[in-house]
């Protein structure tokens, strides 16, 4: 794997801090960043009655959302801008409430093209969804344009990175 800029344990909590926000659209529908750092993220989907589907499941696209969420979170604690490229969901089991937890690892991580893999669990530990992320990675930023940034979301919710 690459070697990437190490971002300091506090700066990485308070991006971790900073993301949660729900002024931020992952926040805003129940989802948590819970553990990050380059080599292993975990975030937690709190099912709510605006997550479910008319069948009263976890609709598929706050799956994909929490996945998505999670998987760029990964390479953004490397200090990598990132965008979704693709990706690839495959469901195997319905998500009926409660919390899903969606941990990622990095699979590959290129100059510009970076993939990795999502697993998403339910409150009984069983498989409800696996998916592979692939992202295009803009901007490598070193510990102080980090620290800038993650200052910048927390001072104002991310309104000036829309």
């Amino acid at each position: 794997m690459r070697e990437y800029t190490t971002i300091s344990k506090e700066l990485t909590e308070r991006y971790r801090q900073a993301i949660n926000n729900p002024a931020f659209f992952s926040g805003a529908n129940g989802i948590r960043i819970t553990e990050l750092s380059p080599e292993r993220t975990v975030g937690v989907l709190t099912a709510s009655e605006h997550s479910r589907n008319p069948r009263g499941l976890v609709h598929g696209g706050c799956l994909a959302t929490l996945a998505d969420t999670v998987a760029g979170s990964v390479l953004v604690c490397r200090g990598w801008m990132v965008v979704t490229l693709d990706f690839s969901m495959q469901y195997l089991k319905a998500a009926s409430g409660g919390a899903v937890t969606c941990t990622a690892t990095p699979r590959k991580l290129g100059r510009t093209i970076c993939v990795c893999e999502a697993t998403l669990t339910d409150e009984s530990g069983d498989d409800v969804a696996i998916g592979t992320f692939t992202f295009f990675v803009q901007q490598r930023l070193e510990e102080a344009e980090m620290l800038a940034l993650v200052g910048q979301i927390e001072q104002d919710g991310g309104a000036s990175q829309r």
